[in-house]
């Protein structure tokens, strides 16, 4: 799952902010300085950035100096030339005033984020799984397997060897459905469990919290 580092002192934007990208299926976690900030990115890794500027102890700016270097988009009320050029000089993909309409920010994560990340492209023996497109394919045929299905295996490989609890699966990928439980879940993991078969089960059960995809079954058949 793409992680996010959100940072911006209003209360209010920044709820609103987490909220939508966690609903849009990012993780993000949201710190409100520069202290807090710096503890984040060191406790755990972030597929991207987003600052505000104008922080109580500090500024985004010098933040972007002292974190890991990875795709960055600053939110600020500073919108002259020159505070514009100082983002971009420091490798900012993209520099939005504030106010912004939600929906563009939206659209200009996901085109940063599509230029940075690699194709999400899962070989396993004679079956290749694409989660760009979200395809499934044996010995090069095309079969259909449902996106929600391939959506659940993308989340257990990119959280392993993290257990994935089903109330996590289903907040994620099927919050919107009606209805949704646990078996859900269960009759997802079995419908990809059999179309692994052939290459060998790799998703392994943890009983009464949920499921974990385990790499080293794969190791153990190279």
């Amino acid at each position: 799952m793409t992680k996010i580092l959100l940072v911006e002192d209003d209360a209010s934007l920044g709820a609103t902010l987490r909220d939508r990208l966690v609903k849009e299926g990012y993780s993000v976690a949201w710190a409100r300085n520069v202290g807090d900030s710096l503890k984040e990115s060191a406790d755990q890794a972030f597929d991207l950035y987003i600052f505000d500027v104008g922080l109580p102890d500090g500024n985004g700016f010098e933040l972007a100096k002292k974190v890991p270097s990875k795709p960055l988009i600053f939110l600020t009320a500073q919108s002259d030339a020159e505070s514009r050029l100082a983002g971009y000089e420091l490798g900012a993909e993209e520099y939005i005033p504030k106010p912004f309409h939600l929906r563009e920010l939206l659209l200009r994560i996901r085109h940063v984020l599509d230029n940075h990340m690699p194709s999400h492209l899962l070989e396993i023996g004679r079956v290749k799984v694409n989660f760009d497109s979200f395809s499934f394919e044996r010995d090069g045929r095309t079969e259909i397997i449902p996106s929600k299905d391939l959506a659940l295996l993308k989340l257990l490989v990119e959280e392993s060897p993290k257990v994935v609890s089903r109330d996590e699966a289903l907040n994620l990928l099927w919050g919107e459905d009606k209805f949704p439980s646990n078996r859900t879940v269960d009759n997802a993991i079995l419908r990809l469990r059999t179309a692994l078969a052939e290459a060998g089960v790799c998703i392994e059960s943890v009983r009464g919290v949920g499921y974990r995809w385990d790499a080293r079954q794969l190791e153990k058949k190279s």
